[in-house]
């Protein structure tokens, strides 16, 4: 039979080119392919990088491992930060919490604008792990539901814009009882009550924590209780003890 040498020798050449081939993607695969049997380090570990759950880069071992390095409760490393008006002023804190480190930044007569306009002297400079926001009362006279809610609204949303890793607690609007002649007696529960429950459901809705004290405060006919109170308004001694007492599980809480 007639054999042509040239095809022959195409033929070859053609046999030799994918054992060529072959044999590079055989290293290409050896050297690019991790090994998945290998379990990734510890020492990959940042200890000072908060966990990112959607982060996908991290491997499952890696992901647990950091989750059980924040469930490690240390209070003494928080910084918490009671945000207000004269109610919280007048909160003596460390009666009923001396063994956290805190900063009372409540300033009499403030309005959510007061509050507002100075961020970074009220909130910032502090650098706060955790965030007691209590405003609202001064405003119920002059401002509409909606102008007070989107002020607490602005106060939380630039919170966590700043400080995206705090934990902000915002507490309702406490109840007043206007039967007293103080300065309570323009000022509505109704208005307060509303108010409320527009904080309540924003929070539920934007990884806020809302803390009702509101209901623990009243008395049988709805009003602020006298036992509270020292002017329907400003809260007494047994006052504070009740709020320090719900307080209490948030405060505490990692």
């Amino acid at each position: 039979m007639f054999r042509n040498v040239n095809e022959e020798k195409k033929m070859n050449g053609l046999f030799f080119l994918s054992l060529l081939l072959n044999f590079i993607l055989f290293i290409v695969i050896i050297v690019l392919i991790p090994d998945f049997s290998r379990e990734p380090s510890s020492e990959n570990i940042a200890s000072d990088v908060p966990l990112i759950l959607g982060d996908f880069k991290l491997s499952y071992r890696n992901r647990l491992e950091l989750l059980n390095k924040n469930n490690n409760c240390q209070l003494e490393k928080s910084n918490y930060l009671f945000l207000g008006d004269s109610i919280t002023n007048r909160y003596e804190i460390n009666k009923y919490f001396s063994d956290i480190p805190f900063v009372n930044s409540g300033v009499e007569g403030n309005k959510t604008s007061d509050i507002l306009a100075d961020m970074q002297g009220r909130i910032y400079d502090y650098n706060p792990t955790k965030v007691f926001l209590l405003i609202g009362t001064n405003q119920l006279e002059f401002e509409s539901e909606d102008e007070i809610f989107e002020g607490i609204e602005s106060i939380v949303e630039e919170i966590k814009d700043n400080r995206p890793f705090a934990t902000i607690y915002v507490e309702s609007i406490y109840p007043v009882n206007s039967n007293i002649n103080g300065p309570a007696r323009k000022k509505s529960n109704e208005k307060i009550k509303n108010i409320n429950n527009r904080i309540k459901e924003y929070s539920l809705n934007n990884n806020v924590i809302y803390i009702d004290v509101y209901s623990s405060l009243l008395d049988n006919d709805g009003n602020l209780n006298k036992k509270y109170t020292i002017d329907g308004l400003h809260l007494s001694d047994d006052g504070y003890e009740k709020v320090s007492e719900i307080l209490k599980k948030y405060v505490k809480e990692c």
